[in-house]
């Protein structure tokens, strides 16, 4: 079982990008129903005469064969997300290297990783579709960690597509004097949608995607947070 388990994670891990891109696309056949019977009618009509009949009646289940592999070619809501799933590793140390701290300058509470589709990013190229399960998906993926130090939230996030081998990284530190609150909040359109919401004295306010499968998780290391924040506002007074 578990040697099935591995070579099923290799498989997805190995799915071809124009696979996934074909996710994204819009469902069209390749004739429109009007254009069969169009199809049906002239071949019909022409059928006397041979070879032309024949070609046009034979159109139709030709393109029916094709549209019915490219829906077997296409990956499932499902496949797609364990795919997404199967590619975000533990990023702690990778992370922190990038910050430029050691791990014990990180650990006032125990850091968070969440991830999920990134629907925010509005940036050219990336893809959106509504599942049949009615949740929104993109073809960026997000990974996002949040490090509590001495002074500060540290926050470090990863995008990296699914339709083609690009990845970005991001860094931003939040001082705990100018955090005004940090909490769960969801999508105001998606009720699936959920973030890690953190909002500044200046009026900022940054996002977190994670998936609802990991809400009792996150509410439990931000409480922890908030505990943390609430003390360093104490001893800042």
């Amino acid at each position: 079982m578990v040697l099935a388990n591995r070579i099923y994670c290799i498989k997805i891990w190995n799915m071809d990008y124009n696979r996934i891109k074909i996710y994204f696309e819009e469902e069209k056949p390749i004739l429109s129903r009007d254009v069969k019977n169009g199809l049906a009618i002239a071949g019909g009509i022409l059928l006397l005469a041979g070879g032309v009949g024949l070609l046009l009646l034979a159109v139709i289940p030709i393109c029916s064969y094709l549209d019915k592999r490219k829906i077997e070619k296409k990956i499932s809501d499902g496949e797609l997300d364990r795919y997404c799933e199967g590619r975000v590793e533990d990023l702690k140390i990778e992370a922190i290297n990038k910050l430029g701290f050691d791990e014990e300058e990180v650990c006032e509470v125990q850091h968070i990783q969440v991830s999920d589709y990134d629907n925010a990013s509005k940036a050219s190229g990336i893809l959106y579709k509504q599942g049949k399960d009615g949740i929104w998906r993109s073809s960026q993926y997000e990974v996002s960690l949040l490090f509590c130090s001495k002074d500060m939230i540290h926050s470090f996030v990863r995008r990296f597509s699914i339709i083609m081998d690009k990845h970005s990284d991001s860094i931003e530190e939040y001082y705990y004097r100018d955090i005004v609150s940090i909490k769960v909040t969801q999508d105001a359109v998606n009720a699936q949608k959920e973030y890690i919401e953190l909002s500044t004295s200046a009026g900022t306010v940054f996002k977190f995607a994670f998936k609802k499968a990991d809400s009792a998780y996150v509410n439990n290391s931000i409480n922890a947070m908030r505990n943390l924040l609430k003390e360093k506002k104490q001893s800042m007074l």
